[in-house]
């Protein structure tokens, strides 16, 4: 962070979905970066909290929202995740992630229930290998993604 940033106070409640198929291949999304200027980078189904949700009524809301997969409960989360990022142009802010595993037969992306932010948001998906995972050069969030993978890809 730099000596001119501004850090806010509100920590950003998120939830995350890694959504795994019958090959083992998990599904991410390539998103545009809050903050003009950063590359785009794939990450996992998932998002902020709706005031009153919880983690586990975001995961399931933000699953069906992004992909059109419906879900009753999308488990216990198997890990969270807590860090600072710039939000906007000199504005850090905290987050904490619940991380939640589900596994599904593979499925074509409904785009019918994105939101307009998500339309702008989202320019790609696609159903990744934990090889094209631990071999991309692409950016990809978190960075351990991969080990993420490979530690679900057994127990979901």
């Amino acid at each position: 962070m730099s000596a001119h940033a501004t850090t806010t106070d509100i920590v950003y409640a998120k939830s995350r979905v890694l959504l795994v198929d019958q090959y083992d291949h998990v599904l991410l999304m390539l998103t545009r970066h809050d903050v003009d200027g950063y590359p785009a980078r794939w990450l996992t189904t998932g998002g902020h909290l709706e005031p009153g949700e919880d983690h586990r009524t975001a995961a399931i809301r933000e699953l069906f929202e992004e992909t059109g997969l419906a879900i009753d409960d999308p488990g216990a989360p198997f890990t969270t995740r807590d860090f600072v990022a710039e939000r906007a142009p000199g504005v850090w802010a905290a987050h904490h992630e619940m991380w939640y595993s589900f596994r599904t037969r593979r499925f074509e992306i409904d785009r019918a229930n994105w939101t307009p932010e998500e339309k702008v948001d989202i320019i790609d998906e696609r159903w990744w290998s934990l090889r094209e995972l631990e071999t991309t050069t692409d950016p990809v969030e978190p960075e351990n993604l991969a080990r993420l993978l490979r530690g679900q890809i057994a127990s979901c």
